[in-house]
């Protein structure tokens, strides 16, 4: 599984984390208030590296770099995540950004321990054009503190460069995060599948309504399933929906996958890994739908499909706990077949 890969898997498994009702639920300010105080740290831990004049320096100063972005990177994704669209898609490409960080620090700190000077040179420019396009995004957050100064002042080419990397601060005026103002952006995706408007034809049952998933969560789903050759091969139809019980409050969301051709042998062993990551799975079924069932200390989850080996149902479910996903996946599939 690549990084970029797993910083989606993990970024949609955080939302699941949020649907629950009582103190499950996460507010969009409380979640970018989050992200402002792993970015405080991840600012004072770049602050004391200090600022290279050298090449040599300039290798430690990257590897350090990239340490301390992995560290924010890693208490980011323990973030829970509100179920708000516009702040999903703006923390899912914040999360993106800084892998891509990481990455080119990576490469920057080789190059210069190398002696390298174009190609570090280069790596700085790229990482200066990421960077930049990451404080905008914690500035469309609204997490303020993801706006950092330029990190390389020093061109490894010459002397230091008089004008810093283009990265304007965030606008003053707050950014739009309510669904009911501006509609959530839907993530572009040249996939061969397409979102299937299915919580809107599905019947109330025993007390339980349905809603749909924002567009944007249900894209990172889509990106999960193409990760896997055979799986991103197979067009098809996606669909989530949100699990309302008669108090009002969302019990689970479950996502399906309908192929329009039956997935090859295999692929949903491949697909298991990508989806569980390092959770400890067990067996579990649904009716006619088998698979795993794990939790990873933010929700319980369940991946599987109407046939190991052949699958044309491959169905991905969340809960709070084990009695909301139970409730939440039978209503869905009662809903169904009624």
């Amino acid at each position: 599984m690549s990084r970029r890969v797993g910083v989606l898997v993990v970024a949609l498994l955080l939302v699941g984390a949020g649907c629950g009702g009582g103190s499950g639920v996460v507010t969009a300010d409380a979640f970018v208030n989050g992200i402002d105080d792993v970015c405080r740290t991840l600012d004072r831990d770049l602050g004391d590296l200090g600022s290279p004049s050298s090449l040599d320096e300039m290798a430690t100063y990257a590897s350090d770099a990239s340490k301390a972005f992995e560290s924010a990177l890693s208490d980011l994704k323990q973030l829970k995540v509100p179920a708000n669209g516009s702040v999903v898609a703006d923390a899912k490409d914040l999360l993106g950004h800084f892998d891509d960080e990481i990455t080119q620090l990576d490469k920057i700190a080789k190059s210069a321990a190398a002696g390298d000077q174009d190609t570090a040179s280069g790596q700085v420019t790229a990482f200066n054009t990421t960077f930049g396009e990451a404080n905008d995004l914690g500035g469309s957050l609204g997490a303020r503190r993801c706006s950092f100064d330029p990190m390389f002042a020093f061109d490894v080419a010459g002397p230091p460069v008089t004008d810093p990397p283009a990265t304007d601060p965030p606008a003053t005026d707050p950014p739009v995060t309510d669904p009911s103002i501006a509609p959530p952006p839907t993530v572009s995706n040249a996939s061969n599948k397409t979102v299937l408007a299915l919580a809107g034809e599905l019947p109330p049952t025993d007390g339980y309504t349905f809603a749909p998933t924002d567009d944007a969560i249900i894209q990172t789903f889509i990106l999960v399933l193409d990760s896997v050759a055979g799986s991103a091969a197979q067009a098809g139809q996606v669909a989530g929906t949100e699990v309302i019980d008669s108090a009002g409050t969302v019990i689970a969301r479950v996502f399906v996958f309908l192929p329009e051709a039956t997935l090859p042998a295999g692929v949903m062993d491949e697909l298991v890994p990508v989806v569980v990551g390092p959770a400890v799975t067990s067996p579990a079924a649904y009716g006619l739908v088998s698979g795993v069932g794990y939790s990873d200390g933010n929700g319980t989850f369940f991946f599987g499909s109407n046939d190991p080996t052949a699958a044309g149902v491959v169905l991905w479910a969340v809960g709070a706990d084990q009695a909301g996903l139970d409730a939440g996946v039978g209503a869905f599939l009662a809903a169904l077949a009624g």
